[in-house]
């Protein structure tokens, strides 16, 4: 995996009705721990700071809804930290709710 020097941050906005349970965030750094939001909105847009030493990252929304996880559908995201442009956040709709075992893609698998 490509690396940097430096420790690079992102944040990334989710969007997704706030009643519906809570958002975290899973990375190719470790698609097992959660990333916690930093903020969420009445309107349910949830706020994560994403750090690593990569030019760029997979991630995934999950939910937590009455005591169940749930992934969200569709392929992995990618966040890009090398771009000029990357002091703006990244803006995700997320269509959340799967029963897959893996649900998440293995980039290597497409490369």
């Amino acid at each position: 995996m490509y690396r940097t020097t430096k420790l690079l941050s992102r944040s990334v906005r989710v969007a997704y009705p706030p009643t519906a349970g809570s958002l975290v965030l899973r990375t190719e750094l470790d698609w097992d721990k959660d990333v916690e939001p930093t903020s969420v909105t009445p309107e349910g847009i949830s706020t994560f700071e994403v750090q690593a030493y990569h030019p760029f990252l997979y991630f995934k929304p999950c939910l937590f809804q009455n005591g169940t996880f749930h992934w969200a559908k569709g392929g992995n995201q990618l966040l890009i930290y090398a771009r000029a442009r990357c002091s703006r956040p990244r803006i995700v709709e997320s269509k959340v709710i799967t029963g897959e075992k893996r649900p998440y893609s293995d980039p290597k698998k497409y490369g």
